[in-house]
Order: structure tokens, then sequence, then C-alpha cells
């Protein structure tokens, strides 16, 4: 199969993960009523009872990286390890400006500054062990850059978040991406970069994935 078609491939498979998430998420919260209402009691696992693996393929083409990333989250709390291995060692996050200047605005200046993979890791935790269930979906991206040592996409992102506190969000927006093989990890792919932007069109007032970072990061 060519490179075109295992994209397509795994932007089928991401649909199904998504159709299957949007199922889980509604029983998880029927469960949850149910539970509030004393119908029943849930139960911790029990000894030795298997737990499912998060899902993980060897990232040795670009696209896996987005798409393990999207598995990941979906696996909340479990999925953070796998989400930070996503992310190369000089990983670095850039906000779109507008949301740099709202949340000093508010109160939270500076609130992305040195913005390298650990912070990256503790920000993703407090939010995926905050949510009662996340969708993510990557719809498509313009190649910047195509060599055999890196890649530089824009790509177009919607991040729903429904969280245990009773709210919700919907972020958008645009990451350019810079994803670049590792040949010391067996020439694996990773993030290094990402840099937010809004959707052509989209006023200030969409709240973008990169606000979400900022508002969740704790200084």
């Amino acid at each position: 199969m060519d490179t075109e078609g295992r994209h397509h491939d795994r932007v089928a498979r991401r649909r199904e993960k998504f159709s299957m998430k949007a199922g889980i998420a509604l029983w998880i919260l029927a469960l949850g009523l149910a539970a509030g209402c004393g119908w029943f009691e849930t139960r911790d696992p029990l000894p030795g009872e298997p737990v499912a693996p998060v899902p993980w393929e060897s990232p040795i083409e670009p696209e896996t990286v987005l798409a393990n990333m999207d598995s990941a989250m979906a696996y909340l709390g479990r999925g953070v390890t796998n989400y930070v291995k996503c992310f190369g060692d000089t990983f670095h996050f850039y906000p779109y400006a507008n949301d740099a200047d709202v949340l000093a605005q508010q109160g939270k200046p500076g609130a992305y500054d040195d913005w390298t993979l650990s912070v990256e890791a503790e920000v993703v935790d407090l939010i995926l062990n905050s949510a009662l269930s996340v969708d993510v979906q990557f719809e498509g991206h313009d190649v910047i850059a195509d060599n055999t040592e890196y890649k530089i996409w824009e790509e177009q992102y919607t991040l729903d978040v429904q969280f245990r506190n009773g709210g919700q969000g919907t972020y958008e927006g645009v990451a350019r991406l810079e994803i670049r093989i590792d040949p010391s990890q067996a020439d694996q792919w990773f993030i290094t970069r990402w840099q937010d932007f809004l959707r052509p069109g989209q006023p200030d007032s969409v709240q973008t994935w990169g606000w979400l970072r900022g508002q969740e990061r704790q200084i």
C-alpha cells in the first residue's frame, strides 16, 4: 500500500475510533447517572483483572504520530504517557498571539513562557485527568515543507472535552506542526514544534487548543 493509501486507511480508522469514543462516553455518562441515583454501585477492578493497554503504533511514519495522539487522549488519564511519547525532547509550543494577550488580561501573564516538553506533560496530565471524555479530530493538513528529515504541516483540528465538573468546551484552530525523524530512536517520528493559529476567517473569540493549554497551566 502506498503512503497515500496508508494515510487514508489511518484516517478511516480514526473516524471509527471517534464513533466508538462517542458511544463509550455516553455509556460512561449513563453509568455515572445511574450510580448517582443509587441504582447500583461501581466497583474497583478485582486483583489480577486485566486492563486493556492504550493502543500504540510505532511512529515510523509521521501520520502515525497523530493517530497515536488521538488514541492516547481517548484513554484520558491512562493515555498521558503515550501522549507525551508523541513529542521529541526538544519540543516547544507557541500559542496564537491573541490567546497570550487574553490570558494576560485574565491575570495569567507569561502563561506560555518556556513551554517545553515537561510543561506539555504537566498540562496534558491536568486536562486528561479532569475530563470525562475527549475527542480530537485532525481534519487534514497543508504541507509546508516535506523532506526526508522533517515535515511541516498545517493541521486543522477540533478538540471536544467534557469535564468531570460538568463543564464542556470545543477548541478549534490550526496547528503548524514540525515533525522530525530521530535516527537515534529507530527512525521514529516526533513532534518537535507546535504553533497555534486560528483558521482563516475565524474571530478571536474562538478558543484554540492552545488557549486550553494556557488556561490549565499552573503558574
